[in-house]
């Protein structure tokens, strides 16, 4: 349900192409190398290799890619932990679109600044699945 839900936030709020999803940690890393998005949208609790450490071989083989995760977790232990694995952005599940919206502006805003190339792909996972999507998102999207 969650991964629906937030494949159709993505693609029709915000206007990405999700291009692929993944069942587990170890999928979302080998279809991040695969499809090299600009984002990946990470849950701690993935399934086999958790989110942290996804997160972690991700940075470590494509620095490039920008890592945003979004948990139910709140507590500073987890935030710490995922920050130093390399994501860029820790939000909460119950954060609102406009929330989600921002900190992929952010992101791609600080991933432009390095690089010439657009804003083009995002990658997203829950508990069960990782999405991996494309789009521009060179400025702050509309939200209805």
């Amino acid at each position: 349900m969650m991964r629906e839900g937030l494949r159709a936030l993505l693609e029709e709020k915000l206007g990405y192409e999700c291009v692929d999803e993944a069942d587990d940690g170890y999928a979302a890393v080998n279809k991040a190398k695969e499809f090299k998005p600009d984002f990946v949208i990470m849950d701690i609790g993935l399934p086999n290799l958790n989110g942290i450490e996804a997160t972690r071989q991700i940075k470590a083989h494509q620095p490039e890619i920008e890592v945003v995760v979004l948990s139910m977790h709140a507590t500073r232990n987890y935030i710490l932990q995922v920050l130093q694995a390399g994501a860029s952005a820790y939000l909460l599940k119950d954060s609102c679109l406009e929330d989600l919206a921002a900190a992929l502006t952010a992101v791609g805003m600080a991933a432009s600044s390095t690089s010439t190339r657009p804003v083009r792909s995002v990658g997203c996972s829950n508990a069960t699945s990782t999405i991996a999507a494309s789009g521009a998102a060179t400025s702050r999207p509309a939200i209805d």
